[in-house]
């Protein structure tokens, strides 16, 4: 990049860089995977907001590397699969007047999806002990609530509870997820009338 200009507004998950991008409807952030190099992906900025001669557009060559914008590298879905507008616009300012400079993705279902690209955490030796406790609870009464769970082990936890409860009862669970303090709770079907 030239001295001084911004290039394209970027995170890296894992191993992988990730373009933050907006959607024609909606304040969300996106992301968008970078494109096979075997296929023809687009650019992070469309020409229309790049070239024009108005005011704006004048402002937004002074503020970012124009040719790192156009390179086509991007997808051209974000990786919840919607079609994007354009890259947002990061510590260059912005790039369009209807949306905010933006930092991090706020997209939920990006979120979710970016979640996988990071190793798995290493499951605590506790979790069996806690998942054997709450399926006893959950055969019993039909219900268990535990409380305090770190988040990177609510879902091998969660997993857990349901693979025992279905091989000790023959009946499915449910297990939910509470806002407070990382709370699991566990319901049995049928659980409750000694299956």
């Amino acid at each position: 990049m030239r001295d001084g200009l911004h290039g394209p507004i970027v995170i890296t998950v894992g191993e992988s860089v990730q373009l933050l991008a907006a959607v024609s409807g909606g304040d969300a952030v996106h992301l968008v995977r970078r494109q096979k190099p075997t296929v023809p992906g687009r650019g992070a900025v469309p020409d229309h907001y790049l070239t024009g001669g108005d005011s704006e557009r004048d402002a937004v060559g002074r503020r970012y590397d124009v040719e790192p914008l156009r390179e086509p590298i991007w997808e051209h879905t974000t990786m919840c699969g919607r079609a994007w507008a354009l890259m947002v616009g990061g510590d260059g300012g912005t790039l369009s007047r209807y949306r905010e400079p933006a930092f991090a993705p706020t997209c939920r279902r990006c979120l979710t999806l970016m979640d996988r690209l990071f190793p798995a955490p290493a499951v605590d030796r506790r979790v069996p002990v806690v998942a054997q406790k709450v399926a006893d609870v959950v055969r019993e009464h039909g219900y268990a609530e535990v409380r305090e769970v770190p988040g990177d082990q609510l879902a091998a936890l969660r997993k857990e509870i349901r693979s025992l409860i279905r091989q000790q009862t023959g009946q499915p669970a449910q297990t939910l997820v509470h806002r407070v303090a990382g709370s699991v709770t566990a319901s049995g079907q049928g659980a409750a009338r000694g299956l």
